[in-house]
């Protein structure tokens, strides 16, 4: 049952992947100065009008359609915005407070600005976006996992160390923390110490880590799994 779910997740995540690349088919760059995307609320009111026609098209299953989405919104920030503005609209949601109603889009939202920004190697946003507001997953897969295995960001874990010094936000450097020790199954330090050491497993061993290729994380799976394997 366990490898079932394994499995399960995997193909999923592969899947997603796939849909992040496919989706590029649907927006064509050249469509930017249409109508220019210039803030958060216009971002999202193109995203709630397109992806509700795009859903009804490919009659994508309940499961699946927050991680789709997340893809989708990745792809308008892509190819709809322009870098003046995406940098704008980005500098607005890890700055402003959302009420509980309007959490789930502005975090949704940071998962896709995610995506983009490690997909284009941009490794000071992808710092910044984790320093201010890091998601713990994006889509269904944990964050520390699409960050190692689906970016090219070399070193991307340190990421997440690097994070949580920079973080000035408590509540974010006990998501950061958290990410970290569930990465490296590390249940009975204190935060600080827990990310010190950490610093300091990770320098020494970086050279020989790969991943592990049976790490998951899901509600229904409470076994833990590091996220490495040291390399003989």
């Amino acid at each position: 049952m366990m490898m079932e779910n394994i499995t399960k997740f995997f193909f999923l995540f592969s899947l997603f992947a796939l849909l992040s690349i496919c989706a590029s088919n649907i927006f064509s760059s050249d469509k930017i100065g249409e109508n220019e995307i210039v803030s958060y609320q216009d971002l999202i009111a193109v995203f709630n009008k397109e992806f509700e026609s795009y859903k009804k098209e490919k009659q994508i299953k309940e499961d699946a359609l927050y991680s789709e989405s997340i893809f989708f919104l990745a792809d308008i920030i892509s190819n709809l915005v322009t870098e003046k503005n995406r940098q704008k609209i980005l500098n607005e949601i890890l700055n402003r407070k959302d009420e509980k109603k309007s959490a789930k889009t502005a975090k949704g939202t940071i998962q896709a600005f995610l995506i983009y920004y490690s997909q284009q190697n941009n490794k000071d946003v992808v710092l910044n976006i984790l320093s201010k507001k890091c998601p713990s997953r994006i889509g269904i897969a944990p964050v520390e996992l699409f960050l190692v295995s689906d970016t090219k960001i070399k070193d991307s874990f340190f990421l997440f160390i690097e994070a949580y010094k920079k973080s000035t936000d408590e509540e974010n450097k006990r998501v950061l923390a958290a990410i970290i020790r569930r990465s490296l199954i590390s249940n009975n330090e204190d935060d600080i110490s827990l990310v010190t050491n950490a610093e300091k497993w990770y320098i020494e061993h970086m050279n020989k880590l790969k991943v592990n290729g049976e790490y998951i994380r899901n509600n229904s799976l409470l076994h833990h799994i590091p996220l490495f394997i040291i390399a003989p």
